[in-house]
């Protein structure tokens, strides 16, 4: 295991590559605010809503299996940069020919292009940051990514005709013209040169093998996060006005902000307490939360809103204390170089798999007034989440991170031990 030793790149590659998981954030998020007024432009039933929504989410599966894979194989930058591409026009084609199908198919060829960032994003931070501080850094990105969403909601606040749409779908753009210019000069990951893989089928026998057991406690965890993850980041405006808090667009920028604030202890914690203590407590907060909301809105229909949105708040704040960070760091962790975004694009594909449930489920749920079937569901797939995490996950802060698959040894012992 090596490391890159710390200073050896400059801060400036996180700083972008945290508005380059912004592009992301902003583009999943924005369907939020805007299923609402789409509903009511369109007329659409809860079937129809629900797939709009989900779209996106379907989209990052089929693109996080193939950039994660093309990625290990010819390299992290060259996969960066054609994301870009995509999204930038699966963007203007959203904003300009606004009808459900055309939205609907260019919602999906956005999430492929950002499945793609997913994938590879996070690995490559990891890969060029210092291994002691690996952990903070990688969530510092995150946390800069989670501005994207947090603008996302605050657009809803401007929506108010068939125009402003048009703006707010396009505004992805602004965030992908200059990140486009900028990814031509990120450098390439030195440790994927030095472990490249020489073919498909090589990466393909070291998933299928020594690296199959961490891909399972990586990816089900993921999995069980996403639930909730997009279930409460997709529907939070409707939610919130769901629960009798008023504006559901403002009342998401309210619980959204508390969420940063939480993630930026995240930063701070990561690397001391590790990435196993944060997982678990934040699974087990965010099942107290959406519990009692759920257990709420069963015996009352008009939950005080001041309760509401603070349970709503304490969910995504633990959220964000969490899984929603910890999930990405230990797959991006646990595999090795020439496998580390494959495994990372097959965990992002489970885990959006299990969004794009939570999205349709809660979805349906809402659409047919069944708020606390919906609330109850997104608890228990917390509270698997934490029991499964203090059951099978390891811990890997301090550590280096893999190069080669376990009973192999990296290329210098290789050569060394040939001189002898």
């Amino acid at each position: 295991m090596e490391q890159r030793p710390a200073g050896s790149n400059p801060r400036w590659l996180w700083w972008v590559a945290g508005l380059m998981m912004a592009n992301g954030t902003y583009g999943l998020t924005v369907m939020g605010v805007l299923i609402g007024p789409l509903k009511d432009l369109w007329r659409l039933g809860p079937v129809a809503e629900a797939l709009l929504a989900s779209a996106a989410i379907a989209g990052t599966v089929v693109g996080s299996l193939a950039a994660g894979l093309l990625s290990d194989r010819y390299g992290r930058r060259g996969v960066m940069v054609v994301s870009a591409a995509v999204m930038l026009m699966a963007t203007a084609a959203s904003a300009v020919f606004l009808t459900y199908p055309a939205l609907a198919s260019s919602r999906f060829v956005l999430g492929m292009g950002l499945g793609a960032d997913f994938a590879v994003m996070l690995p490559y931070v990891g890969e060029l940051a210092p291994r002691l501080s690996r952990g903070g850094l990688m969530v510092l990105v995150m946390w800069i990514g989670d501005l994207g969403q947090l603008l996302a909601y605050a657009s809803g606040l401007t929506v108010h005709s068939v125009g402003d749409i048009r703006l707010v779908l396009g505004a992805g753009g602004l965030f992908l013209l200059p990140t486009l210019a900028l990814r031509w000069r990120l450098p390439e990951s030195p440790l994927w040169a030095r472990r490249r893989p020489d073919n498909v089928r090589q990466i393909s026998r070291q998933l299928a093998r020594p690296y199959r057991p961490a891909l399972v406690r990586a990816a089900v965890p993921w999995f069980l996060h996403q639930i909730t993850g997009q279930g409460l980041g997709v529907f939070l405006p409707l939610l919130m006005v769901a629960l009798g808090s008023g504006g559901g667009d403002l009342a998401s920028v309210e619980t959204k902000g508390v969420a940063l604030v939480a993630a930026w202890f995240t930063i701070r914690l990561i690397d001391r307490w590790g990435r196993r203590p944060l997982q678990i407590w934040g699974f087990g907060l965010r099942a107290g939360a959406l519990a009692l909301l759920g257990l709420g809105a069963l015996v009352t229909r008009s939950p005080a809103a001041y309760w509401s949105l603070s349970l709503v708040a304490l969910a995504l704040a633990a959220g964000a204390f969490g899984p929603d960070k910890t999930t990405v760091v230990l797959a991006a962790e646990s595999l090795g170089t020439g496998v580390r975004t494959t495994g990372q694009g097959v965990c992002e594909a489970v885990g959006r798999l299990g969004g794009a449930l939570g999205v349709f489920l809660v979805g349906i749920l809402l659409a047919n007034h069944q708020l606390a079937l919906g609330l109850l569901l997104m608890a228990s797939a917390a509270g698997a989440g934490a029991w499964v995490t203090g059951r099978w996950t390891p811990e890997t802060a301090g550590q280096g991170l893999p190069e080669a698959p376990p009973g192999t040894r990296p290329p210098a012992a290789r050569a060394q031990s040939a001189c002898r």
